[in-house]
């Protein structure tokens, strides 16, 4: 700043656009010193593949924290199932918007429809793919060690326990071991016997 003889102060500076520095585009002096939060990304369209719910509620959530906060609960339901789409997840977003409807519901918050879509997209459905993974494999051209190998891994979390599973195992040997188990004088308690 420099002083003239009159007392005015003239700037030996140009105003900061003339100096190449152009103000943030995002400033408001109105809300400077507020906070903002950070962008949040939002969740991808879930199909109701098991792989997905985990990453689709947890995205969710955030969004919700970071973005939604304010929002009723009713809102933020609204807006996690406009995420649903296709696959199982279009149907079951159709079931619980009749309910929802209905008032045959208990979702009350995000929170407790993301309870419900970790329990009817995630152990269950995954309980169900082994189940039927169980059923339907065979021994083929494996050995009884790879069989029981492929078994044991399909087995686990499928819910099934000893018998149920030792049944299961025999169907799925071939026909000429499972008629030498049928002669057997004593009975296998386990799928390694």
């Amino acid at each position: 700043m420099v002083t003239t003889t009159g007392g005015n102060s003239l700037s030996i500076y140009p105003p900061p656009n003339q100096r190449g520095i152009t103000p943030h585009h995002d400033y408001n002096p109105v809300t400077a010193g507020q906070y903002h939060a950070p962008p949040a990304a939002r969740p991808q369209v879930f199909s109701g593949k098991i792989e997905k719910v985990s990453t689709f509620v947890n995205v969710a959530q955030l969004y919700i924290r970071m973005k939604m906060t304010e929002e009723v609960a009713a809102t933020q339901v609204a807006w996690v199932l406009l995420y649903m789409q296709g696959g199982i997840a279009e149907a079951w977003k159709d079931n619980l918007l009749d309910e929802l409807a209905k008032e045959e519901s208990e979702i009350e918050s995000a929170e407790q429809l993301f309870t419900k879509i970790r329990n009817d997209f995630g152990e269950t459905l995954e309980e169900k793919r082994k189940i039927e993974q169980l059923r339907t494999i065979e021994q083929g051209g494996r050995t009884c060690d790879e069989y029981m190998q492929e078994f044991k891994k399909v087995a686990r979390g499928s819910g099934y326990e000893r018998r149920s599973l030792i049944e299961e195992f025999k169907r799925g040997l071939n026909r000429a071991i499972r008629r030498k188990l049928a002669e057997a004088e004593e009975l296998p308690t386990t799928i390694g016997e």
